[in-house]
């Protein structure tokens, strides 16, 4: 769903909340994720997959689908990992997200096109070891101050 203002999971809608589901994608032992060398004034970024789930959705379609769009990737839900709640502005209106992240199986790459319209599009993606992708992390979150961007919480998971 391109427009936003019809998705109530978005924060445009009634209440400022956000609902997405994020994903740590593993195969062979590392972590499939975003890396931007700059983007929106940001340097050297990385976050994990996260998407905006769409009225009639399903949390398992929704994975599927940010997956497909996000890293053109194929994978197999394994286990919930938790959630991270976050605040950010927006057209300068709170908005408090919540994303919940699941740990996920790579299966394969897909034939299709990632979707470039997405905020995600022109990221590279990365394959990192859980233990260095939750050090950039951290220290990106020292540099950043963005809520949303703290997932090294989420990465830890995958080495404890």
């Amino acid at each position: 769903m391109e427009n936003h203002i019809e998705n109530y999971f978005s924060g445009y809608c009634g209440l400022p909340n956000h609902l997405s589901v994020g994903a740590a994608v593993m195969r062979n032992g590392k972590v499939c994720c975003h890396y931007f060398a700059e983007k929106a004034g940001y340097k050297d970024f990385y976050i994990l997959m996260r998407e905006t789930i769409d009225p009639g959705e399903t949390i398992e379609q929704t994975l599927e689908r940010g997956l497909a769009e996000e890293f053109n990737i194929k994978a197999k839900l394994v286990d919930f990992l938790g959630s991270i709640q976050s605040r950010y502005s927006d057209q300068n209106r709170g908005i408090e997200k919540t994303t919940i992240y699941f740990l996920c199986e790579y299966l394969e790459d897909l034939k299709s096109p990632r979707n470039t319209h997405d905020a995600e599009g022109d990221s590279e993606i990365k394959w990192r070891e859980p233990q260095e992708l939750f050090q950039k992390m951290k220290e990106q979150s020292q540099r950043i101050k963005r809520e949303d961007a703290y997932e090294s919480k989420i990465v830890e998971k995958l080495f404890k």
